[in-house]
């Protein structure tokens, strides 16, 4: 009887011991678990934090560079200069210092009353977007009368909003004659055009006229 009651104290000794063991472990695992949860949670407000920064920073060097742009801006629209209008505006000034630098030379013109002066100039052909062999075309939608009227206001000194085309016509092979006139017909001119190849038209003689002379 005293052994089987010592065999039991035993065995609960043993069960108990078993039990503290396993609690023992878990309490373990729950303590790992709960700073593992505490580090994550620091660790990622840290890392909020530093975005936070770093999309701060980059706003403020954002908003620097787009206040510079915005000054550079304003001081070209101060100056009355766009970035267009930098780039067009070389062409243009070449396009009238070449219309200005062409010498003039008063000559003689046997086309009756109607001639108040002739002269001739060293004018150049104005290019082409045309293709070799040249055919003169008299169809005013067309590219070649387009370069004509182009090559005539070269020769004038009219602007394409002021001159008024009367005729155009044949004057020779791959060379034609025009009268035009500014809008009001105070300035009235008989233009004479001849085909460079693979240059364009190019005036070769001005008629300046009393009255428009338009031949059919």
């Amino acid at each position: 009887m005293n052994d089987i009651n010592e065999y039991s104290r035993v065995d609960k000794y043993k069960k108990r011991r078993k039990n503290t063991k396993a609690l023992s472990i878990l309490l373990v695992i729950g303590i790992i678990l709960l700073v593992v949860l505490i580090c994550i949670w620091i660790f990622g407000r840290d890392d909020e934090v530093l975005d936070d920064k770093g999309s701060a920073q980059n706003s403020a060097v954002t908003g620097k560079y787009d206040e510079a742009a915005d000054e550079h801006n304003e001081e070209s629209s101060d100056n009355g200069i766009s970035s267009d209008m930098a780039m067009d505006e070389p062409d243009e000034k070449e396009e009238i210092e070449d219309n200005e630098s062409v010498e003039i030379e008063p000559i003689e013109s046997s086309d009756g009353d109607n001639v108040v002066k002739a002269y001739t100039g060293n004018w150049q052909p104005i290019g082409t977007e045309q293709e070799e062999p040249h055919t003169v075309v008299f169809d005013t939608a067309s590219q070649d009368w387009r370069e004509m009227e182009e090559a005539i206001r070269y020769a004038t000194k009219l602007t394409e909003d002021q001159m008024i085309t009367h005729w155009i016509g044949n004057d020779g092979e791959q060379k034609v004659k025009a009268t035009v006139s500014n809008r009001e017909q105070t300035e009235i001119y008989c233009v004479y055009l001849s085909w460079i190849k693979h240059e364009g038209w190019k005036p070769i003689k001005v008629e300046i006229l009393n009255e428009v002379d338009v031949e059919y």
